[in-house]
């Protein structure tokens, strides 16, 4: 049985780690600009770490949601594995359908 990983927190970390792209990508030109307040500098710098830091959390989020599922389904193959051999062991030659 194959297990497809689901993946709701998909479009939150594209969308944070495409925001920290941007905002790193735009943090050189603003360091050499003049006349900017020190604080914007800054604030762009905070603003790339935070998001950059809240993609990953939720990349990790959602690695440990994808072993937690994938664990519940094992045990619940490994159950329903387990009810078909006690069927089977009770259901004799000759008698299908009968219990």
């Amino acid at each position: 049985m194959q297990i497809v990983d689901f993946e709701p927190l998909a479009p939150p970390k594209a969308i944070l780690f495409g925001f920290s792209a941007s905002s790193f990508l735009s943090i050189a030109p603003i360091a050499v600009t003049k006349d900017l307040p020190v604080w914007v500098l800054h604030a762009y710098i905070s603003v790339t770490l935070f998001s950059f830091v809240l993609g990953r959390v939720l990349v990790w989020l959602e690695k440990r949601l994808n072993q937690q599922r994938r664990s519940q389904i094992a045990n619940l193959d490994a159950d329903m594995d387990e009810i078909e051999r006690t069927f089977d062991a009770r259901s004799t030659p000759g008698t299908a359908g009968v219990v």
